[in-house]
């Protein structure tokens, strides 16, 4: 075959590798171009569920402080009360228990949306309908005991508070805040929890 029966003459093989660089030179770049956009789309996601986990971890952090708290004061009046400790001693106790309890309901309503945007609605409904809807009688029958102790002085009395929270942090409150915890590490959380983008 002679240069001028070929496709580009005399300069075929010059044109064929200016070509061949050409072709190699744009699917190159876009296949480094899908790879590169692959790749930060991968590390958007990452730092958005890295903020995601540190914002629910904040949450978790939040309501388990708050109902340690909030259960610690109540069985601190509760055994004061059911060692006929002197009023002055309950009362002190009592008022810390005061301090708690404003504390809880200030928060309250931020505790139920962030629990509700980062672990979802069912979780936020655990949070106020079993563990504050608890506590909240519980706190009724503390009051009662203490207003009791009071008015009434020295009575034998049977609270049962201790029992009622420690079978609250069994069958509820502990499974609660393991829940949460195995969301964070698996990343259902946020953006990332179905159950939040559903409701959305």
């Amino acid at each position: 075959m002679n240069a001028e029966d070929k496709l580009f003459g005399k300069y075929n093989d010059l044109a064929l590798l200016f070509i061949g660089f050409l072709l190699t030179s744009i699917v190159g770049g876009l296949i480094g171009n899908f790879l590169q956009q692959r790749h930060w789309e991968h590390q958007r996601e990452a730092n958005l569920l890295q903020s995601e986990r540190i914002a629910a971890t904040h949450v978790l952090e939040s309501c388990m402080v708050l109902t340690d708290k909030r259960m610690y004061q109540m069985q601190q009046v509760s055994v004061k009360i059911a060692t006929n400790d002197s009023y002055g001693k309950i009362e002190e106790e009592f008022n810390k228990y005061r301090e708690v309890l404003r504390e809880w309901n200030m928060n309250l309503s931020n505790n139920r949306i962030f629990l509700q945007r980062y672990f979802g609605k069912s979780t936020s409904d655990i949070f106020y309908d079993k563990i504050h809807g608890e506590l909240k009688q519980i706190g009724v029958r503390l009051e009662e005991s203490y207003r009791e102790k009071k008015y009434y002085g020295d009575r034998d009395r049977d609270t049962d508070i201790g029992g009622r929270l420690w079978i609250l942090r069994r069958d509820v409150i502990t499974p609660f805040n393991l829940k949460m915890i195995k969301d964070i590490q698996t990343g259902n959380i946020g953006i990332f929890n179905n159950e939040v983008n559903n409701n959305n």
